[in-house]
């Protein structure tokens, strides 16, 4: 069986798979410098930002930078907001209950 033509749709999910990879991997070792470059490069790949990732990483980076008010409440709202999202579960963890 041959596998699937890489064109470019199949190239642009590998380059968000990549950078999803690599921001899950910054968020485990809490490395926010590294997150914030990736959302950035994530923003320039898809702008439009539909499923709300960008917002739920740049959630939890302020989270872990600037932990207080300000940050448990963005974390609420996306937590609220965001119900398909994947990441609501490391907002829980991260910035709900301050853990790994």
């Amino acid at each position: 069986m041959l596998a699937h033509p890489m064109d470019d749709a199949h190239a642009r999910i590998d380059a968000e798979n990549q950078l999803i990879l690599r921001l899950n991997e910054a968020m485990s070792y809490r490395k926010t410098k590294e997150m914030r470059d990736l959302i950035a490069e994530y923003r320039k790949l898809d702008p439009a930002d539909t499923d709300a990732s960008q917002a739920g990483y740049t959630v939890i980076a302020d989270c872990i930078d600037h932990p207080g008010d300000v940050s448990l409440a963005a974390a609420h709202q996306f937590y609220d907001v965001q119900r398909h999202s994947p990441l609501r579960r490391f907002v829980r963890r991260i910035c709900f209950e301050n853990s790994n």
